[in-house]
């Protein structure tokens, strides 16, 4: 764990150092988010986007300040989310979100057996531009197990993107987050996910390598390639 906090700080610092006004004639327009993790930034219209392992996302800016976003995760789970910005000036952007996950299947996590309600609610706050951030979420994801008992786990995510040519950036991001492992015990599960976006005027395609250490998994540590394409409308 220690290594891979280690290079995401070291990138990290140079997407800190690196944030500068710059004019492209073609920006990112996945600046919104990172890859897992929302940034302050909001969607300038409507998007589609397909991830190999996450699913598929929907979302759309509502306001100037708000955005909203449905997410299916077949077969485990439904979601809708929103994200509202509560401050920006200059590089400093500051944010709200939350999004409600619906499991409309049987979950099997050793003791956890049944339906779930999981609940996650995140301040987070960008220093930066769409073309180089740094960016930082704390959040709390209380889940309700068949209606019954409740749980209150927090979750920490930092990340960012650096711009390195017309059409390609560089992103990462690292997550604490606990993760219920039966009905009475937490697990800290971390993940480091890093690798390059490309984007062009209408869709955007990143193409990276996530690392994650599950307690309530066969294995202790496990890298699978993560890809997603974003659409623009």
């Amino acid at each position: 764990m220690k290594k891979y906090l280690i290079i995401a700080l070291l990138l990290y610092t140079v997407i800190l150092f690196s944030i500068e006004p710059q004019t492209f004639e073609i920006h990112d327009r996945s600046s919104f988010r990172i890859l897992l993790t929302p940034t302050t930034l909001l969607p300038e219209n409507t998007y589609f986007s397909s991830t190999d392992i996450l699913g598929l996302t929907w979302g759309k800016k509502i306001s100037n300040n708000m955005s909203y976003a449905l997410f299916a995760v077949p077969p485990f789970a439904l979601s809708v989310g929103f994200k509202y910005q509560l401050y920006s000036k200059n590089n400093l952007h500051l944010a709200t979100g939350g999004a409600l996950w619906i499991s409309y299947e049987e979950i099997d996590l050793g003791e956890m057996n049944g339906s779930m309600f999981i609940y996650s609610q995140q301040i987070i706050t960008t220093y930066g531009n769409r073309n180089n951030a740094f960016n930082l979420s704390v959040g709390i994801n209380p889940y309700l197990e068949d209606g019954e008992k409740s749980y209150l786990p927090f979750n920490c995510n930092i990340g960012g993107f650096f711009r390195i040519g017309k059409h390609t950036k560089i992103i990462g991001e690292t997550s604490i987050i606990e993760i219920l492992k039966s009905k009475d015990e937490f697990r800290v599960h971390d993940i480091f996910i890093g690798g390059f976006r490309f984007f062009w005027k209408r869709s955007t395609l990143d193409i990276t390598v996530g690392k994650y250490d599950s307690e309530i998994s066969w294995e202790d540590n496990i890298i699978v390639p993560i890809i997603t394409y974003t659409k623009h409308f």
